[in-house]
């Protein structure tokens, strides 16, 4: 079906909408589709639906051959929902029969000339349009979360949750979705500002119960915060702390507004071993290490401290490193309570917060909520440098993804500069697609976290002799048998060996077909 500019094309092309206010056609379609009078907005829809069901074609022009003049000058343009007093109630009647016409709701409304033609069915028109209307439901449900998972509510986004959240929300599913997303405080914190009477008593008292207790955390966790800066700080040893308490109070603006639940501290390299028996002098256990960070955690188990001398993740996953002396030496003050901390310029901040989200598959809606946050925050971001910084460290598709992802999830505006260059990687559109269906999959469905990672960076790769290669960088790292092989083999413990032969094959056998078709849509 046609879909973006279609300059290209010398004729005009299949579509599945029409537009209601300028529309050619023969006139007998009067007649066979009469308009509906009782759907008062939102009418061309319906219209498309029917009209495609009693057999018309629909083509979108490919030039432009008209425009909708809106600039009226000084004159004030009266909006449909001004010009009548009724508008409320004619609107959700005008909504019910929408619903109830798409197969939305079982139908307790007459339809006669006013509802579907039989040459075609509304099955195929979905189909050829690509939508289905029975998701619509969960679509408003989803609309709802991401309207609410801001800090700022402007007028028109307002009153869109308003209107939302009259409706038949699932408050279950939003209440689900949000806690999986650990954005349950930026839901409880737009709704109680916006229309706390739209939602069930019970569902408020939920949402505020569960935001005190998610304030009190991290009140707790900001102290114990401090304490072990001031700790360092005596110490004489440089510490930078970044997302946690300090995402939360310098983007966020408020502790109580972004869900963590550990520490995250930077030192230089030299100065581990120091910060590492201070923290076991305050009852801190070592319980795990690698080559960047060291993760703590305190005795009584309440509190959890990665301690970082890089930040930079190589092996099979897309290779990052930040310069940290180039870091160290941009750090800004932010304020942290009563007192500031070092930080890391929003630049910087930025690309670790996209890499990290890819990198975890952007599971949790939390981490587009930071990069959008920080966005809004920081307007005029030096982008220029921004874009060159991540094409010298090869990670700039994870910042394209991470910025598509929060322009189209939560409405971000972008400078144009850098939605060209999002635009010259048509893959990444569809990717986005793919992580935002997996982000609101429902219970019993195939979650995006169950899709290995290694496949996700495997699509974002451009040629099939890329992804093969790829591939086989995965398969010779990773031949050490484990639990699954186990599972689908079981071999007594002399036989043991045969599961280095079983588990190539086994990759090859599960994901081999995805190197050569990739992801579904890709």
């Amino acid at each position: 079906q046609a879909e973006g500019d279609l300059s290209q094309y010398s004729t005009p092309q299949s579509g599945a909408f029409s537009a209601g206010c300028f529309m050619f056609a023969d006139t007998s379609i009067i007649q066979e589709v009469p308009h509906d009078p009782q759907i008062y907005f939102t009418d061309e829809v319906p219209f498309s639906v029917r009209a495609w069901t009693h057999g018309w074609d629909i083509y979108h022009p490919h030039c432009v051959v008209c425009w909708h003049y809106y600039n009226t000058g000084n004159i004030k343009r009266v909006l449909h929902w001004e010009d009548h007093k009724k508008w409320v109630a004619m609107n959700d009647f005008s909504d019910r029969r929408f619903r109830q016409l798409l197969g939305m709701e079982p139908q307790s409304q007459k339809f006669g000339v006013y509802g579907l033609g039989k040459v075609r069915t509304l099955k195929e028109y979905e189909a050829i349009a690509g939508v289905k209307f029975r998701n619509w439901r969960k679509d408003s449900d989803i609309e709802l979360l991401l309207l609410c998972a801001r800090t700022h509510i402007d007028a028109a986004t307002a009153e869109r949750i308003r209107k939302l959240s009259w409706r038949e929300i699932n408050w279950d599913y939003v209440l689900q979705t949000a806690s999986r997303h650990l954005v349950m405080p930026l839901l409880y914190w737009s709704l109680k500002n916006t229309c706390p009477e739209a939602v069930p008593e019970a569902i408020l008292s939920q949402l505020e119960q569960d935001f005190h207790t998610n304030a009190v955390h991290n009140l707790l966790l900001t102290k114990e915060l401090h304490k072990l800066l001031n700790l360092f700080k005596n110490s004489e040893i440089a510490a930078v702390p970044f997302k946690g308490p300090v995402l939360a109070a310098s983007v966020y603006g408020n502790l109580a507004l972004r869900q963590f639940c550990d520490l995250d501290v930077l030192v230089h390299e030299p100065d581990v071993p120091q910060a590492r028996d201070l923290l076991l002098s305050l009852g801190y256990q070592l319980v795990k290490s690698n080559s960047r960070e060291q993760t703590f955690v305190s005795h009584e188990g309440r509190f959890i401290v990665e301690l970082h001398w890089k930040l930079e993740f190589q092996g099979l996953h897309l290779p990052f490193s930040l310069d940290l002396n180039y870091l160290w030496s941009r750090l800004e003050s932010v304020s942290l309570g009563n007192t500031t901390v070092l930080n890391f310029p929003p630049e910087d901040l930025l690309l670790f917060l996209c890499y990290h989200g890819e990198r975890h598959s952007w599971a949790a809606m939390k981490w587009l909520c930071d990069v959008a946050e920080l966005l809004r925050l920081h307007e005029g971001m030096d982008w220029k440098r921004l874009v060159a910084q991540a094409e010298s460290l090869s990670c700039a598709r994870s910042l394209y993804l991470g910025l598509l992802l929060a322009s189209d999830l939560l409405a971000i505006p972008l400078p144009e500069e850098v939605c060209q260059k999002i635009k010259a990687i048509p893959k990444l559109k569809l990717l986005a697609a793919k992580i935002r269906e997996q982000l609101f999959y429902e219970a019993g469905s195939l979650a995006w976290k169950d899709i290995p990672l290694n496949l996700l960076h495997m699509a974002n790769l451009d040629s099939f002799q890329e992804k093969v290669n790829y591939f086989l960088r995965i398969a010779l790292t990773s031949l050490t048998p484990n639990k699954k092989d186990r599972a689908l083999l079981p071999l007594p413990l002399p036989l043991h060996f045969l599961y280095y032969l079983f588990r190539p094959i086994r990759l090859v056998r599960e994901y081999g077909p995805i190197i050569l078709k990739g992801f579904p849509g890709f």
